[in-house]
């Protein structure tokens, strides 16, 4: 058969082959160099804790950081966009509005100034919370003032981790009154699943002063019963695994301290900054934990 298109020579070929490739690769989105995957590890200070070692254990993913220290699992819900927040308009000051109440109150516990992007009503810009001012919202554009006031709705934009894989660490905070957090908790995982993204409970642990003869170890188990029936296998019992193979997997030599503590029922000191916190060596070997149940899963 005859060739229809003839052939004269590499020199020809091979630079118009790179251009073709070029072309393909950097403006056809399908063939561009793939997004990586991305972990949302959501909770309180706990959770922020976990996050930065996390970041490190896991190159291939992008791990962003919503632990927010000292928040109930309302709160949590709140940045999650299970739970409304109800905000009070006042007035004006320069590029943004006064917000004479903010409930739930979702920003102040994060230590630092800082900010969630949304809408209030159909108004899109930033909830914003700082020591010295308070809160406010800035909308994204100045002739949108008219359309805020009164008693309004915050609702969050999730566009940045609706499709990362969830590490849910929360309840820590309720332990006094664990029911409102079992509800919030079921709330969070159950709008992971209908967004279609895989979702990991991590268990609450207790303090120092919470050993097997505290009533509000009880609590602190109740919660972690309701997790681990939420999602059977994918559920992480962290108290369990501190008290049995967390200085195994931190790679620590057990003291007489870590010894008693775990006789208790109590987090071993030596992966422990204070009474609840983990350290670093603490923070480390769990990120490892939950990095290799990630791929155990092939998420």
């Amino acid at each position: 058969m005859r060739n229809l298109v003839p052939f004269k020579s590499n020199a020809y070929f091979r630079p118009m082959l790179i251009f073709v490739l070029f072309v393909l690769f950097e403006l056809h989105p399908a063939l561009a160099a793939p997004t990586p995957r991305c972990v949302w590890v959501l909770g309180d200070s706990l959770a922020a804790g976990l996050a930065s070692e996390l970041a490190l254990g896991l190159p291939d993913y992008q791990v962003l950081n919503g632990g927010f220290g000292g928040q109930s699992s309302r709160d949590i819900a709140a940045r999650a966009g299970v739970a409304p927040i109800r905000v009070v308009v006042g007035e004006r000051r320069s590029n943004e509005v006064i917000l004479s109440k903010v409930f739930p109150p979702t920003l102040p516990f994060a230590g630092a100034d800082s900010e969630l992007i949304g809408h209030l009503g159909d108004v899109a810009g930033r909830l914003r919370w700082s020591r010295k001012d308070g809160f406010s919202f800035a909308p994204q554009r100045s002739a949108e003032f008219e359309f805020l006031t009164g008693e309004m709705t915050f609702s969050v934009d999730l566009s940045a981790v609706e499709s990362c894989i969830l590490i849910l660490w929360a309840g820590r905070n309720d332990v006094r009154d664990p029911q409102p957090a079992r509800l919030h908790l079921a709330a969070i995982l159950a709008a992971a699943k209908k967004r279609g993204v895989p979702a990991l409970s991590l268990g609450v642990i207790n303090s120092e002063d919470e050993d097997a003869a505290s009533g509000q170890l009880r609590n602190i188990l109740n919660i972690n019963e309701f997790l681990a029936d939420q999602s059977p296998s994918a559920y992480f019992d962290v108290r369990s695994w501190l008290l049995t193979n967390a200085l195994r997997t931190a790679t620590v030599e057990p003291t007489k301290e870590d010894m008693s503590d775990v006789a208790k029922g109590v987090p071993p000191r030596s992966l422990r900054s204070d009474h609840i916190h983990l350290n670093s060596a603490g923070n480390r070997a769990l990120a490892k934990q939950v990095a290799l149940l990630l791929r155990e899963r092939k998420w």
